[in-house]
């Protein structure tokens, strides 16, 4: 439970981010665009901490951009000193990022993600969680390819299309996800949130 809750408010440290930050790949950053990027994990810390039952899900927040390799931030903590929770919300928000990309950027195949997190085994991550993640990937291969689905804008959304792909904010807030069939309600969901944190443009429904 610890770590679903963490993988839901892991980036809350971003709020108030320009979104011309949040939207770029952190290779693609400047150096103070990428020094105040490389705050929001302690960031989004600081602002649970005070929260008592949230201590265990601070921590995951906090070292959830360490590296396997010792190379990542805030703290530069290596192995297995990263608490599990964050070596695996690491994985999972990479690969989110490449099946589910912001609308500039590319998305991968279900086979290129996998590629990907493997090139990254004991650099980025933990090759004991790549490896678990890889098996789960290819149990639902058909699902992440997007396999029978289209890819649509989302205002062409209607009632009674199925959903082949989550629908996130651009904060990353999962607004409904993947395999709902849509309803007035959701709708009028997404319409809401447009007004204060616009929904992801580009999304994938089933094609039959």
């Amino acid at each position: 439970m610890n770590i679903e809750v963490a993988a839901l408010l892991q980036d809350i440290g971003t709020l108030g981010f320009p979104d011309k930050i949040l939207k770029k790949k952190e290779n693609e950053l400047d150096i103070v665009e990428k020094a105040l990027l490389q705050q929001h994990p302690s960031l989004g810390q600081t602002a649970l901490q005070q929260i008592k039952k949230l201590s265990d899900i601070c921590l995951i927040i906090r070292h959830h951009h360490e590296r396997y390799d010792g190379l990542g931030y805030p703290d530069n903590l290596r192995g297995e000193m990263i608490p599990a929770g964050s070596r695996i919300i690491a994985i999972a928000d990479s690969l989110d990022i490449l099946v589910n990309p912001w609308e500039s950027h590319e998305r991968y195949s279900a086979d290129r993600a996998i590629h990907e997190l493997e090139k990254e085994a004991g650099k980025s991550f933990d090759p004991n969680y790549v490896y678990k993640f890889i098996e789960l990937l290819k149990d639902v291969k058909h699902e992440v390819t997007g396999a029978d689905s289209i890819e649509i804008d989302i205002s062409e959304l209607k009632e009674g299309m199925i959903l082949a792909s989550d629908i996130k904010t651009r904060r990353g807030l999962l607004l409904i996800a993947s395999g709902e069939v849509m309803q007035t309600s959701h709708l009028a969901k997404i319409k809401n949130f447009q007004r204060i944190d616009p929904v992801v443009t580009k999304i994938l429904v089933r094609s039959h």
